[in-house]
Formats: C-alpha cells, sequence, structure tokens
C-alpha cells in the first residue's frame, strides 16, 4: 500500500522536487498551494514522470485570507482603538483592558483565530513603553 504524502508547496520548486521523489517511490502524492492551476499543471507532471505511482492530487487553499480577516478583527481592531485614544488614554486612570481567549494559548481551528488574539499579549507592555505609563493591565 502507498503512502500519502502531502506536500506544501508541491506545484514549483523544492516543493515539486519533493514530490517528485515520493511519486517517483510509488507514495500517493497531496500537492498543495495556492494556485490550483499551478497544482493542477504540476499533478499532470508528475503522473507523465511516474505512471506507475498513484495518480497525485491538488489542492488549493488560500489560508492567508482567514488570517486577514482574523487579524483585522481581533488584532489589528484593538491596536487601532488604543492607538486613537492614545492622548486620552495618557491621563490619570486610563487603563487599557486588551480581551484575548484560550485560544491564544491552546489553539483553535485553523489557528488564525488563537493566533490573532495572542497577538494581543504583548500590547499593553507596548503601550506602557510608548506612552511612559503603567496603565495597563
Amino acid at each position: 500500500m502507498a503512502r500519502v504524502v502531502a506536500v506544501s508547496g508541491g506545484g514549483t520548486g523544492n516543493g515539486y522536487a519533493v514530490a517528485e521523489e515520493f511519486a517517483g517511490s510509488g507514495d500517493q502524492v497531496v500537492l498543495t498551494g495556492r494556485r490550483a492551476e499551478v497544482l493542477g499543471g504540476a499533478a499532470a507532471g508528475l503522473a507523465a514522470a511516474h505512471p506507475a505511482a498513484p495518480p497525485a492530487l491538488a489542492v488549493a487553499a488560500d489560508p492567508a485570507r482567514h488570517w486577514e480577516a482574523n487579524i483585522r478583527a481581533n488584532t489589528l481592531t484593538a491596536v487601532l482603538l488604543t492607538e486613537g485614544l492614545k492622548e486620552r488614554l495618557a491621563t490619570p486612570g486610563g487603563r487599557v483592558v486588551p480581551i484575548s481567549s484560550i485560544a491564544a494559548v491552546c489553539g483553535s481551528g485553523n489557528g488564525s483565530y488563537g493566533g490573532a488574539k495572542a497577538a494581543l499579549h504583548p500590547r499593553p507592555t507596548t503601550w506602557r513603553r510608548s506612552s511612559g505609563r503603567a496603565a495597563s493591565r
């Protein structure tokens, strides 16, 4: 039975070279990357070069879309709010209280939500240092 080997970025360059090695060994190769047309061409190339290997599968995905959305919604909004209120927060009693999530430590789903929440953790320290205050928790 053939092994199943997923190769990230398998459509071109080093990723394709790695995929070719595994296909040459008779393994089932799953090519992943962002560009479906490139992956399809790479799968066809592997099939032509290694007809005895199981056909390569091409899986195109754009994880950047999920990461960008979560960074915007869960990190950038908090940073922009803090920056926008910087003068008001510098007055006596001003505080920054970022709300994160256990997902920042344990992860969640595709990781983008937890990563975005984890990006908030250094924010209070950064704000304190840039404002010269110890007014965050």
